[in-house]
């Protein structure tokens, strides 16, 4: 399920957004609410994609988050050669939202 950036405001404070990344450098972010997933797209309902973790933060700086998560996807069973698990073998990491020391 998708959700306009915008529409989170009616949200906060957000549980939890979870970063998620997709490949290399590119992320993009889900905000639970209600304990479903959203996928955050623009207007247009393209979801929203950058190249880097701070690039989220920064868009989502205006957002009250209590919970911030790094999640990615790890391909180790699969590069030392074991078999498939059941389930996906998952990394979710605590971040902090976007902080500015210099805002006042």
């Amino acid at each position: 399920m998708r959700i306009c950036i915008d529409e989170l405001h009616r949200w906060q404070p957000l549980g939890t957004v979870i970063i998620r990344s997709l490949d290399l450098s590119l992320y993009h972010a889900i905000a639970v609410i209600d304990g479903r997933e959203h996928l955050i797209a623009d207007a247009e309902g393209k979801p929203l994609r950058y190249h880097s973790i701070m690039g989220f933060k920064r868009r989502l700086a205006g957002f009250t988050i209590e919970r911030m998560l790094l999640e990615q996807n790890s391909a180790y069973d699969e590069m030392i050669g074991q078999a498939p698990r059941s389930q996906a073998n998952t990394l979710r990491v605590p971040m902090t939202p976007f902080y500015d020391p210099f805002d006042n």
